[in-house]
């Protein structure tokens, strides 16, 4: 899969979110558009492309949460002796 230029991106976006109906691939939480936060302060519902940082290769739109919960455990795992699983 070749790598997305910047350009590319909303429609690609775009298309996955009506794909997976509007919501997170991991939680399900329905994702906003448009906003920078909740009324609550949470970036919960904010969607993320999540993408292999060694490819490129778009794999879906992820909650904030979810996205950056993928990079925690990615670099746990990496960190104490997983490697790229």
């Amino acid at each position: 899969m070749k790598k997305l230029k910047r350009s590319e991106l909303p429609a690609v976006t775009k298309q996955l979110l009506a794909q997976q109906g509007y919501k997170c691939l991991i939680c399900e939480v329905p994702l906003q558009q448009g906003k920078k936060a909740t009324l609550n302060g949470s970036y919960r519902g904010l969607p993320c492309v999540d993408h292999d940082h060694d490819h490129g290769a778009v794999r879906g739109i992820l909650c904030n949460s979810c996205n950056t919960m993928e990079g925690v455990v990615r670099n746990a795992l990496i960190r104490y002796g997983g490697g790229k699983a």
